[in-house]
């Protein structure tokens, strides 16, 4: 299977705490067979689906349901930016003779976003463990921003839009690809909370997609084309999570209290050495552990 990223991608993760990974991956064999690995998904946030691809999520394994029904959910269309045409008759990413979403972009900018209208959404379910996945293809060389809830997301392309880094691009031979993203990728990408400030009830546009266009102010320049295909989260089963730290958390029970004082209580005694808890017992990161680190504890447990 082949598999495809740029040296942009190479370069944005350089030196950071995730590894450059495979982003961009050929959805289609020669067989027309399509490369996905169902194997390793265990849950699923669908958002636009085809029947097959429905028919892999047994539905006790969907979390939510955010998929497009014109009561919760809203696909809106920025006016007079993109408009469908027919499809194709090509087979879709998963080698299915369905349909896709099919777009042109009318003007120099457009977009489209997939909104939660009436009913909240709680997106606290994500953790490093998830991933979110769709399918491109083009012939043109138009940059696509994708945008996950309010931040700024990643581009397609060869150039950065609005700000939003570049996380890679896909040949444009008008073949599928497929797009995987770590929800860990989307965090350091993120320039604001991603669901503003309750994640367990996000209303609003939880994906957008951005298409930089080449039509000049006139309608003169060849149409840029979105083609998308099968957009879902899953979770991985093959990423292995760190557990979540809680601050003052010093013995690694998952609560602060008594416990964790009598902990940092220890290390400035020498009883124990700060090697012996999982937590954190420097607090204050002053280089030593010792009564203000006590002090900072005991003002975690009295705010609870």
């Amino acid at each position: 299977m082949k598999k495809l990223f740029t040296l942009a991608t190479l370069l944005l993760f350089a030196g950071s705490t995730i590894s450059a990974q495979d982003f961009i991956t050929k959805a289609l064999d020669e067989n027309d067979e399509p490369t996905f690995d169902w194997s390793k998904c265990e849950k699923f946030i669908p958002i636009a689906i085809s029947e097959s691809v429905g028919s892999e999520m047994a539905p006790e394994d969907v979390v939510f349901d955010a998929t497009i029904d014109e009561v919760r959910n809203w696909l809106y269309v920025w006016d007079n930016t993109y408009v469908g045409v027919p499809q194709d008759g090509s087979l879709n990413s998963f080698g299915q003779p369905e349909d896709h979403i099919a777009m042109n972009v009318v003007l120099t900018w457009s977009g489209c976003g997939f909104c939660a209208v009436n009913e909240p959404q709680d997106w606290s379910v994500l953790d490093d463990s998830w991933v979110l996945h769709f399918a491109i293809k083009s012939i043109d060389t138009a940059g696509h921003q994708i945008v996950i809830g309010e931040n700024h997301g990643f581009t397609l392309g060869a150039e950065a839009i609005n700000g939003a880094k570049v996380l890679g691009d896909f040949p444009r031979d008008d073949e599928w690809y497929y797009v995987d993203v770590p929800f860990s990728v989307i965090r350091q990408l993120a320039t604001v909370a991603m669901w503003g400030d309750d994640p367990t009830a996000y209303l609003g546009n939880y994906l957008k997609i951005l298409t930089q266009s080449f039509i000049d102010q006139n309608g003169n320049g060849p149409q840029a084309q979105l083609r998308l295909d099968n957009i879902f989260w899953y979770k991985d089963k093959t990423i292995e999570v760190e557990p979540e730290q809680i601050v003052g958390d010093v013995n690694g029970d998952k609560i602060v209290d008594i416990d964790d004082v009598n902990a940092v209580i220890n290390i400035i005694l020498e009883k124990n050495p700060a090697s012996d808890y999982v937590g954190n017992a420097d607090l204050d990161n002053s280089g030593v552990v010792d009564v203000d680190d006590v002090n900072a504890i005991i003002n975690i447990i009295l705010k609870q």
